[in-house]
């Protein structure tokens, strides 16, 4: 066999086994899809952040001013005005007054009524040696309205009369613009009072009731607070102020009474001056003026004897609770004789009454 014939040959086979191999085999998988071919997007660029820039140069335009608005005139200052004055519209002739004490004794006393209302009211209370028409020159001094030319209580002497206390010519001037209201009456036993004594304690009972009777015939108006309990308040508890001045049992009642008319709740009574006390109403004098030192609010109590009068110890024994203890030396003249103008009584009693009185009434003055 030539060459070229087994070439020949050679050649078959191999085509012939490439056939029978393809027919037995597993067939191809098919090929896989190809994804779509995204584009990319192109890549964004983030905006730059802008340059500071300067702020613009300043123009010469002005700022606006608010419009001024016209002067107005500055008003000039004026005085505070004065309230207006309330007159009492009562007659300044001594008025008779019938009242009763709590256990029913019917005592009297007469009334002299202020020029004002609201005006203070000074009860005073006399002596065993006498009776409230001891008080009849100095009751319508202290009400200050004589060129009224009011009358005399009934009984009171023919000036000047047999004791200084009732020759009213060497009386201190008043200032024109006060007036107190003033309240005197009599103890039971005495003058027109009802008679029947039954202890001297009666005596403090009568000088309450004499407080309540004066504080209710006082005007008040209406426009005065009422209900308040304070010091130094023109009207407490609807009632005006009152201040006590009494003589040996007087004395006593004055300071012991100003007490008891507090504790009921009124606390008007706001001072106490005690000509000659002698703890005669079984009270203690001490006692009555410490009570008064230390009730809220305190009250003031004064005590004055001559130096040869038993009741010069009894002040002594009070000092120390006293706003003022006067002995007077060399004399033994007792309660309502040391009214008197003798230089030997410094300072004289009608003197200290009103400056007395110008403390404790001070804010209704």
């Amino acid at each position: 066999m030539s060459k070229q014939h087994k070439f020949f040959v050679l050649i078959s086979l191999v085509l012939v086994f490439a056939l029978l191999f393809s027919a037995c085999g597993p067939e191809p998988a098919p090929p896989e899809p190809e994804e779509p071919a995204v584009e990319e997007a192109e890549p964004v660029e983030e905006p730059a952040e802008p340059e500071p820039t300067e702020p613009p140069p300043p123009t010469d335009t002005p700022e606006p001013t608010p419009t001024p608005e016209p002067p107005t005139e500055t008003p000039l200052p004026t005085e505070t005005p004065t309230p207006e004055i309330q007159y009492s519209d009562l007659p300044a002739d001594p008025q008779r007054v019938e009242f009763q004490a709590e256990d029913g004794k019917n005592l009297v006393g007469y009334y002299y009524a202020s020029k004002y209302a609201d005006a203070p009211v000074i009860v005073l209370m006399h002596w065993a040696g006498g009776d409230q028409r001891d008080w009849c020159r100095i009751a319508p001094w202290l009400q200050n309205r004589l060129d009224e030319n009011p009358a005399e209580m009934t009984g009171c002497p023919v000036p000047p009369g047999s004791e200084p206390f009732w020759d009213p010519t060497w009386f201190p001037p008043m200032d024109e613009a006060a007036s107190y209201a003033v309240f005197t009456f009599d103890f039971r036993d005495f003058g027109e009072s009802q008679a029947g004594l039954g202890s001297p304690r009666n005596w403090g009972l009568d000088g309450v009731a004499a407080l309540k009777t004066a504080a209710e015939l006082t005007p008040v108006t209406a426009f005065q607070c009422t209900g308040k309990v304070a010091k130094n308040v023109q009207v407490v508890g609807g009632l005006p102020w009152m201040l006590t001045i009494g003589s040996s049992i007087g004395a006593d009642v004055a300071s012991w009474a100003c007490y008891q008319f507090n504790e009921l709740g009124n606390r008007s009574c706001v001072g106490a001056i005690s000509l000659s006390p002698g703890s005669y109403i079984d009270n203690n004098y001490t006692t009555d003026a410490q009570n008064n030192k230390e009730a809220d609010p305190s009250v003031p109590v004064t005590c004055m004897s001559g130096d040869g009068d038993y009741s010069a110890g009894t002040c002594r024994n009070a000092e120390e609770f006293l706003h003022d203890m006067i002995i007077y030396t060399g004399t033994s003249a007792h309660g309502t004789l040391m009214i008197d103008p003798d230089p030997l009584y410094n300072p004289n009693i009608l003197d200290y009454i009103l400056d007395f009185a110008e403390m404790v009434f001070a804010p209704s003055q």
